[in-house]
């Protein structure tokens, strides 16, 4: 019972070293408790994790519907305290991740009186499906949406948001409208606009310099960070850059041409020594293809040292690629229609795809088996799904979020996010 020696067999286990730097951006917990390891209650903490890998195997969890958007919901984004949800309905919405609450909604002006409309008139062509046995539902409240959450910033997207990343400092979401806009965290007060795009937005990336943005107009744009200034466009896609990921210098992104193309940017920031100020420039070059078998690419993953690349799309399958080859190392086969969304979490050597036959499926990131298949938990197309030690958090076009919670019930599990 010496809680040391729990300790050691905790950190042994799951405290992986990291493995990229600098770190991608943060989605989740990652399961380990106190960020300074005092005090913790390391016996109940490693049988909640065995548990909860128990659970992922048989996959066990627990289902809870998130309900509030109006229309199909994008992107997905979360933390250990919070869920980040950006819709076709043009607002943001934020739930706490232990209560499944809405907390607030950000958008345009006429959100609450939408709100209101949809609840006294729900849509009967977009009735969510009949929930898998056991599963935990979390209905839409009762009576009027509370007012006091509802937030209209002075500048808002005025169409559907397509794309939300953030860290612990800024938020940035990318929109039907051409443009990008960056938040504040804590505030969620509007920072700056970013427009050069000329159509839609489709995902963006960034780290704590620069921000790489793709367009359904066949591009990516960089800028930087702190200024907001436009650095480089790139072009070389022959089709809608649908997704993109950064580490460190190097960015691939994935198009529906059928092609993912890897770039190293060769990012530079001086100082000026006349000025005082910082400068930053972009050079990039694209130094690899990776082409799918026939047909567009949908997304794309990175692995976090940036030796594998993870893509998927119209050929229904996921293809795992050698960053430094191009070499084909594996396919992942068993979706029927297209793979719009994946995620590597590669703490946990999994794959989380999400696919327009409304699955979500789960990879051994190594091989590339299939874990775990979840056919049943939306009548509609899978949109965005993420995932850390614990659960999947994943969003369908039927206006719902969903929560996959493999912790559900296990004793010590809320220890490991302390």
């Amino acid at each position: 019972m010496d809680p040391h020696v729990w300790r050691e067999a905790f950190k042994k286990r799951w405290q992986a070293a990291e493995r990229s730097n600098p770190l991608p951006l943060m989605v989740g917990g990652r399961g380990v408790g106190k960020p300074q390891n005092h005090g913790q209650e390391w016996a109940k903490m490693y049988k909640a994790r065995k548990q909860i890998e128990a659970n992922w195997k048989k996959g066990d969890a627990c289902a809870t519907y998130l309900n509030g958007h109006t229309d199909s919901v994008y992107c997905v984004q979360f933390d250990q305290d919070r869920i980040y949800t950006g819709s076709r309905d043009r607002t943001i919405r934020i739930w706490d991740i232990k209560t499944y609450k809405c907390v607030k909604v950000i958008g345009i002006p006429e959100a609450l009186s939408n709100d209101r409309l949809h609840r006294a008139h729900p849509n009967p062509n977009n009735a969510p499906p009949t929930p898998p046995v056991g599963a935990h539902v979390n209905p839409n409240p009762a009576g009027e949406p509370d007012p006091r959450i509802y937030y209209t910033p002075p500048l808002y997207h005025e169409a559907s948001i397509l794309c939300l990343q953030l860290d612990d400092e800024i938020a940035i979401t990318g929109s039907s409208d051409c443009t990008l806009i960056m938040w504040d965290i804590k505030t969620w007060k509007p920072i700056r606009k970013l427009a050069h795009h000329t159509a839609g937005v489709l995902d963006v990336a960034f780290d704590k310099d620069k921000i790489v943005s793709c367009s359904k107009d066949s591009t990516l744009c960089v800028w930087d960070r702190q200024s907001g200034k436009l650095l480089q466009k790139l072009a070389g896609h022959h089709g809608p850059v649908n997704a993109v990921q950064l580490r460190g210098q190097l960015v691939v992104s994935a198009s529906g041409e059928g092609c993912a193309r890897l770039w190293n940017l060769d990012f530079q920031r001086k100082l000026n020594p006349f000025t005082g100020d910082f400068e930053c420039s972009s050079d990039a070059k694209c130094i690899k293809e990776f082409w799918s078998k026939e047909r567009g690419l949908a997304c794309v993953e990175f692995s976090d040292d940036g030796k594998y690349i993870l893509a998927g799309g119209n050929d229904m399958i996921i293809f795992k690629f050698d960053a430094r080859t191009a070499d084909q190392i594996c396919q992942m086969r068993g979706h029927e229609n297209l793979v719009r969304s994946l995620y590597l979490d590669e703490a946990n050597g999994r794959v989380i795809s999400g696919s327009y036959d409304s699955s979500i499926r789960v990879w051994d990131f190594e091989t590339g088996h299939e874990l775990m298949n979840h056919p049943a938990f939306t009548n509609s197309w899978m949109l965005s799904a993420k995932s850390d030690f614990r659960r999947i958090v994943a969003t369908s076009q039927d206006s719902r979020a969903m929560v996959l919670d493999f912790g559900w019930g296990v004793e010590g599990a809320d220890l490991l996010n302390a």
